[in-house]
Formats: C-alpha cells, structure tokens, sequence
C-alpha cells in the first residue's frame, strides 16, 4: 500500500511461484491417487522428463505419507496446511 507505506505478504505468491519453477512451461499432468481426502495432489511431466509432485495437506494435522513413482518409494511427513513440491 504505497499510501501508507505498508507491505501485505499473501502465501498464495510464494505458492504460485514454488510451483512454477518446477512446473516447466509444456509439462504434462499425469494422473495419480491418494488414500484419504486430507492430502490433495497433482503430478506433471516435465519436456525434460523430470516428474514433478504437488502435495497439499488440508488438514490441520501432520501426516505421514508415502509417495510411490517409477518403482521407488518416497517417505514423507507433511506438516498441517503444508504444500510440497517434489521434483524425481
């Protein structure tokens, strides 16, 4: 606010900016799934061929999870509220 001379940070920037600098311009979302309503999520392909993961926890508590790609297993703990951004 330029009159007041005052600085309002929104996370929904830092979000949008952490996910685009994985998310390559071409990427390709590929599907996936998730066992509780609690952990939204999104998965792209890369032009390059890395595979990126968006992770959202909505729930207040931190969970424990378990990303599973290309035959590896990936343990996890996602703080409550987090967003995470995997690049494999």
């Amino acid at each position: 606010d330029p009159e007041n001379k005052t600085y309002e940070r929104h996370l929904s920037f830092d979000y949008i900016g952490m996910i685009s600098r994985a998310v390559e311009p071409g990427a390709v979302r590929i599907e996936t799934s998730v066992y509780t309503e609690e952990i939204e999520n999104a998965a792209f392909i890369n032009p390059d061929g890395t595979m990126v993961l968006v992770l959202l926890n909505r729930s207040g508590r931190s969970r424990k999870i378990q990303c599973r790609a290309a035959g590896k297993r990936i343990p996890l703990q996602l703080p409550g509220h987090a967003i995470a951004v995997l690049t494999i």
